[in-house]
């Protein structure tokens, strides 16, 4: 025993023995597959002996047949299990914890090709002693490249600043596609779809790791230090890279807006926090390679922002102040810019006092506002004539279709002031809103700005929405969600 060679001698004995009482595992299960590599389910009942530091593992091989294809699968992995001929061979190697007592362990394997049809076998690594192969798995393939997938619901974040405004995060996919992923896309609606429409609303493509600040919802009222939260919305993000963009995530948890005294709600052409595509990379090694896909997606995220915000070639209409302005929508904005038209506007006694609104300003359809409206009203202005119906019903309309406020063009029974006489009463002088007498009841699930103004001023708004160049793209864009 004081010489070397009888030692070793002993010792490959001692791990023959060890060899001969560990068991051979169960194949392992493919439990998911990447672009680049799988995860597998291994059952290991072996633990080591008490206070043995040999180290303990799993040692993991596995062979593949090539690129997947419409082969049938037990006919390749026999071909490899049996021959092997030109098939892809390699091995791992895990470490276990020894005192971990939970036998069932998830591997990831790394390093695979995209594509392929990988079999796994294991068997369990003691010391100096290998455990009996286990049989060889199910077949699994690893995916091509292509665009991201599982996308996770945003988080919400309640802002302590502005109430019309709600921020989110968004984690990475669970899968990149192969290519990293370059931004999000966020979109939102409303969750009282009874009070509001339901569609959802693009808010733009956003850089990784960014708080996403979502512009333009409708705030809370505040009353007597109470919230009064009628207002909340859901939220969806999905991921793209250069080849394809994800499946929109589950929605988010519904948070409800901030309540205010007042705050100017956004809505559509008002906004101009749209975000670049980060689709380009000067450093690519081979960008010849991702043109096409990159065109593909570039295309596809400016159909889904057209379809819903981002194109407005008409006028912008702001609420606020007892005034209505007309803005041209090259210039909303910016500074030392004057409105094209500015007149005096008579709120409804039931309008909600703390919002106002700056978005583009459309004809309603019918103009009378006496049945459901066009769905381009959405997130927009409209503006309708008095008259045939009361003024609740066409609010409802408005409402109900998705406009952020109504504007009423008077009939001329007005005449040249917006006082008792145009609206029986209330006095305007007096700092009243018009449909003082209406019913309570009917006026309480409105939540929008309605307002009133005369004729000669409803005729000149008319002529600036009429002139403009207007381009509808809800009417002229397809949704492309399904087909990506």
């Amino acid at each position: 025993k004081k010489s070397l060679n009888t030692w070793q001698v002993e010792n490959q004995w001692r791990w023959r023995v060890v060899a001969a009482t560990i068991p051979e595992l169960s194949p392992p299960k493919p439990v998911d597959a990447m672009h680049n590599g799988v995860i597998l389910q291994v059952d290991c009942v072996y633990t080591a002996k008490s206070g043995d530091d040999s180290p303990l593992g799993i040692e993991l091989d596995y062979n593949s047949t090539g690129l997947s294809s419409d082969t049938a699968p037990n006919e390749a992995l026999n071909h490899v299990a049996r021959f092997g001929d030109g098939a892809l061979y390699g091995q791992e190697y895990f470490s276990l914890l020894k005192n971990d007592r939970n036998n069932v362990k998830n591997m990831t394997i790394p390093n695979l090709l995209p594509g392929h049809v990988y079999i796994f076998r294991t068997r369990i690594k003691y010391g100096d002693a290998y455990g009996p192969w286990s049989l060889w798995s199910d077949g699994i393939a690893t995916r091509l490249r292509g665009a991201p997938r599982g996308m996770s619901p945003p988080h919400t974040i309640r802002p302590g600043v502005d109430a019309s405004i709600l921020q989110v995060q968004v984690d990475p996919p669970n899968i990149d596609g192969g290519d990293p992923i370059r931004g999000f896309l966020i979109r939102y609606r409303h969750v009282d779809t009874e009070l509001m429409r339901s569609e959802w609303l693009s808010a733009g493509s956003f850089a990784v790791n960014s708080i996403i600040t979502i512009h333009g919802l409708l705030p809370n009222h505040c009353q007597e230090e109470l919230i009064k939260e009628r207002h909340a919305y859901i939220f969806q993000a999905a991921a793209y890279n250069r080849l394809g963009l994800s499946e929109w995530s589950p929605p988010s948890e519904p948070i409800a807006t901030a309540c205010a005294l007042h705050t100017l709600v956004h809505g559509r052409g008002a906004q101009r926090n749209f975000a670049h595509h980060h689709l380009h990379d000067e450093n690519e090694k081979d960008p010849d390679l991702w043109a096409p896909a990159r065109v593909f997606v570039t295309s596809a995220i400016s159909l889904l922002h057209e379809s819903h915000l981002s194109l407005h070639l008409g006028p912008i209409a702001t609420v606020r102040d007892n005034k209505l302005q007309i803005w041209s929508h090259e210039f909303y904005g910016q500074p030392l810019r004057p409105p094209l038209y500015r007149c005096e506007a008579w709120f409804a006694h039931w309008s909600p006092p703390q919002i106002s609104v700056a978005a583009e300003i459309i004809r309603a359809q019918p103009i009378l506002a006496n049945a459901p409206l066009q769905k381009e009203l959405y997130h927009r202005v409209a503006i309708a004539n008095r008259g045939d119906v009361p003024f609740v019903v066409k609010a409802k309309h408005a409402q109900r279709t998705g406009a952020l406020a109504l504007v009423i063009a008077d009939d001329g029974r007005c005449g040249d002031s917006l006082d008792q006489y145009c609206v029986p009463g209330a006095e305007r002088a007096r700092g009243e809103g018009f449909a003082a007498l209406d019913n309570p009841k009917q006026w309480s699930s409105i939540h929008i700005p309605i307002v009133l103004i005369l004729k000669k001023d409803a005729d000149e708004v008319f002529r600036l929405v009429d002139d403009s160049t207007y381009f509808s793209p809800a009417s002229t864009t397809i949704d492309v969600s399904d087909e990506l």
